[in-house]
C-alpha cells in the first residue's frame, strides 16, 4: 500500500475583523456602567416582588382584619445612591370592638388632652373588658389582640393602681365603680401589625411565621432572578434596561426596617 500524503493550508482558520461585530462590542462596552446599574436596580426590585408576592400568600388568615393587611403590604422604593426598595405597610386600621374580641384584647390610649383622657393614656393599655369610664372624643383607642394571661396581668396591674387612678381622676366629673363600662361598639384602631407579628414571632397562643418562609423562598428562587442580570452583562443584544412598575417613596425609619430584617 503507498503511502499518501496530504497538504495542509496555513492557517486552517482565520478570523476577520468585522466592522459591525466591532461597532457592537463597542457599543456594549459603552453601556457598561449603564447595565450594571440596570442589573442591580432589578435584582433588587424583583427580589422585592417576590418576597410581597410570597408574604401575601404565607399571611395568617385567621386574624381578624388580615384582608387589610394584605392590602396595605407594598412595596416603596429607597432614595439612596444604591437602588432599594422596601416591602412594607401601615397596617392601622378603623372599626369598631366587636363582642367577640372583649375578652381577649387591651386597649392602649392615646392622644389625651382632658384630664380624664390624660388618665386612660396614662395607665394603658387597659383590658377592653375593664375600661372603667367612657372616654372623651379626644382619646383614640388602638385595640390589641392579646393572650388571656396578659389580660389577667394588666387587670391586676390596674387594681393594684385603683387608688392612684381615683387620685388623678379627682375634680372631674368620673365616678369610679366596681362595674366597667366595657368598650363594644366604640371606634377603635386596629394594630393588625401587632397581631400578625406575635404570630411571626410565636408570641401567644398560635406560632404561624409567614416572613421568615417568604424569605427562605425568595433565597431558592435567587438563581432563576439572576438570569435576567446574567443577560443584561453578558449579551449585547438584550436591552440595558427592563420596565419597572413606578413605586412610591419610602418616608419612614429605615434602621427599623433593619432590625425587623435581623429578627426575621
Amino acid at each position: 500500500m503507498s503511502k499518501q500524503s496530504f497538504t495542509f493550508n496555513e492557517p486552517v482558520f482565520s478570523f476577520k475583523q468585522d466592522n459591525k461585530q466591532l461597532q457592537t462590542l463597542q457599543k456594549f462596552l459603552k453601556e457598561m456602567p449603564k447595565r450594571v446599574k440596570a442589573a442591580a436596580n432589578m435584582l433588587t426590585y424583583e427580589s422585592a416582588q417576590y418576597l410581597l408576592e410570597h408574604v401575601k400568600q404565607h399571611a395568617p388568615k385567621e386574624i381578624y382584619g388580615i384582608e387589610d393587611y394584605i392590602k396595605q403590604l407594598t412595596l416603596k422604593r429607597v432614595v439612596d445612591e444604591l437602588p432599594a426598595y422596601i416591602v412594607t405597610l401601615d397596617g392601622m386600621q378603623d372599626g369598631t370592638l366587636q363582642e367577640h374580641e372583649v375578652d381577649n384584647t387591651v386597649l392602649s390610649f392615646t392622644s389625651g388632652k382632658t384630664q380624664e383622657g390624660k388618665v386612660l393614656v396614662k395607665y394603658s393599655p387597659w383590658p377592653s373588658r375593664s375600661v372603667p369610664y367612657e372616654p372623651q372624643e379626644d382619646v383614640k383607642a388602638h385595640i390589641k389582640k392579646v393572650s388571656p394571661i396578659e389580660i389577667e396581668k394588666l387587670e391586676k396591674k390596674l387594681f393594684d393602681n385603683w387608688d392612684n387612678i381615683k387620685r388623678d381622676l379627682s375634680g372631674t366629673d368620673i365616678e369610679l365603680t366596681d362595674r366597667p363600662i366595657g368598650y363594644v361598639g366604640k371606634q377603635v384602631i386596629r394594630d393588625v401589625v401587632f397581631q400578625v407579628m406575635r404570630i411571626e414571632h410565636g408570641i401567644g397562643d398560635i406560632s404561624k411565621p409567614h416572613w421568615k418562609p417568604a424569605v427562605e423562598e425568595m433565597k431558592k428562587a435567587m438563581p432563576r432572578l439572576m438570569k435576567t442580570i446574567e443577560r443584561t452583562l453578558t449579551d449585547p443584544s438584550f436591552p440595558c434596561t427592563k420596565t419597572i412598575e413606578a413605586v412610591d417613596e419610602f418616608d419612614g425609619d429605615v434602621k427599623k426596617v433593619e432590625k425587623f430584617m435581623d429578627k426575621i
